[in-house]
């Protein structure tokens, strides 16, 4: 038997919960969260590749990689982040290479604190979670 949790908004920095309690209810709670940890196991992975391209210079790589990691972004509603991946897909795909590596750094920062909340929102649904885990 599946919760109906809804988390409330001013608890998250980064997502837009409602998205999130949307498409939990759509998809499931649990299946919805067993995406969002697979996400966020991706995402780390897509910066590393990214950041290994950036150092050998290898700007196919970093357009790939950035398309990619866009593509999962997008998945969720998360405005910052999700327009820092749209504005270094079109610059890294423009060949503005200096505003692509700043914003580059800006998701980096910021994609700590996304990855914990995308975790946060996958742990708390798993079958034995009564409540959101830090």
């Amino acid at each position: 038997m599946e919760k109906n949790k809804t988390y409330i908004k001013d608890e998250w920095e980064i997502l837009d919960i409602n998205d999130f309690n949307e498409k939990a209810g759509s998809y499931g709670r649990q299946t919805y969260a067993g995406i969002v940890k697979m996400y966020a196991e991706e995402i780390p992975k897509k910066i590393n590749m990214i950041s290994s391209a950036f150092e050998t210079n290898d700007i196919n790589k970093i357009k790939f990689e950035a398309h990619s990691l866009k593509g999962i972004a997008l998945n969720f509603i998360a405005d910052k982040f999700n327009s820092l991946c749209i504005e270094f897909d079109r610059s890294i795909f423009s060949g503005e290479t200096d505003i692509s590596k700043k914003v580059f750094s800006e998701i980096c920062e910021l994609s700590h604190n996304y990855i914990s909340e995308l975790n946060r929102f996958a742990a708390s649904e798993e079958p034995d979670s009564d409540k959101i885990k830090s």
